[in-house]
């Protein structure tokens, strides 16, 4: 196991969204801290992987008014593909971040930090 961590800095333009593509990143996410930094009160935040077939959303936030750590999961199945009810698992990542900003002020900034294991 080799954690791997990258930090993301967001600056909305005048209308207070942003859309910000980082890093390749590829293995199991481990978590997500979002810095609300100077964003305005009610800032809607995504996070997402982006450019390769594994596109996903792996976090939304409404109204993001604090600084926190989230721990995402994907719903784990069995070998038929049926959804194991209460079972989560790591979410598998390849791609490029993506994170998407609204409602988040004139020029104002925030920051997401993704941990991910890389796997080897």
């Amino acid at each position: 196991m080799s954690l791997r961590q990258t930090r993301l800095t967001i600056t909305t333009a005048t209308d207070g969204s942003a859309t910000v593509i980082g890093d390749t990143i590829q293995g199991r996410l481990i978590e997500v801290a979002y810095g609300k930094g100077t964003f305005e009160a009610g800032v809607d935040v995504t996070i997402s992987i982006t450019g390769s077939i594994y596109a996903q959303t792996l976090l939304t936030l409404t109204d993001a008014n604090n600084d926190a750590v989230y721990y995402p999961r994907v719903q784990a199945c069995d070998n038929t593909g049926t959804a194991i009810n209460g079972a989560y698992t790591d979410v598998a990542v390849i791609g490029q971040i993506k994170i998407e900003v609204a409602d988040g002020g004139s020029k104002k900034a925030g920051t997401v930090d993704i941990v991910w294991d890389d796997c080897r």
